[in-house]
């Protein structure tokens, strides 16, 4: 893969970025999302590879081992990955086993991780923890996360970004 090589997994906020990725050319792109794949093919020059495995109709993505073997094949500059949950005291956690794994995965493949989120997943909770929270460079959300979440987000070494008008900018 070039130096313009990125994954994108299934989710609304990941469906966003996919959406601004329209604009850019020749990039390589492995995603496990039917939308992020059907958003990016045949235009501006970019390769889009469609990850094999279960497809989880909820999710209208592939999980699953065929699909974790796939990913052992790349090398990403940047992964950007949604979320289910975060908490401060563990991470960033997940309501399917599936997609746990797979994000865990990918945050070990990328040169930078971003996850993206909204301000509604935080301090919640889910059954299934998902990469280590010191592998993950970037945060992108939309408002502020309280203080103890903040003091999480400092001891991870996460550089936490705030989206506006589909920009986003520094804490």
């Amino acid at each position: 893969m070039g130096s313009d090589d990125g994954f994108l997994d299934v989710g609304s906020n990941t469906a966003f970025v996919a959406e601004e990725l329209r604009r850019a050319n020749r990039l390589t792109v492995v995603s496990n999302s039917i939308g992020v794949v059907q958003t990016l093919a045949g235009i501006n020059g970019n390769r889009v590879h469609l990850l094999g495995g279960e497809l989880q109709s909820d999710e209208r993505g592939t999980f699953g081992h065929v699909a974790q073997r796939q990913l052992q094949r790349y090398a990403f500059d940047v992964a950007i990955l949604s979320t289910d949950e975060i908490s401060d005291s563990t991470g960033f956690l997940y309501h399917s086993p599936a997609e746990a794994d797979l994000a865990t995965v990918v945050a070990g493949r990328a040169d930078l991780l971003v996850m993206a989120s909204g301000h509604f997943k935080f301090g919640d909770k889910a059954p299934y923890v998902g990469p280590d929270p010191r592998l993950v460079h970037t945060l992108v959300t939309d408002t502020a996360p309280k203080r103890a979440m903040i003091k999480s987000f400092d001891r991870w070494g996460i550089d936490v970004r705030f989206a506006t008008a589909g920009k986003p900018h520094a804490a």
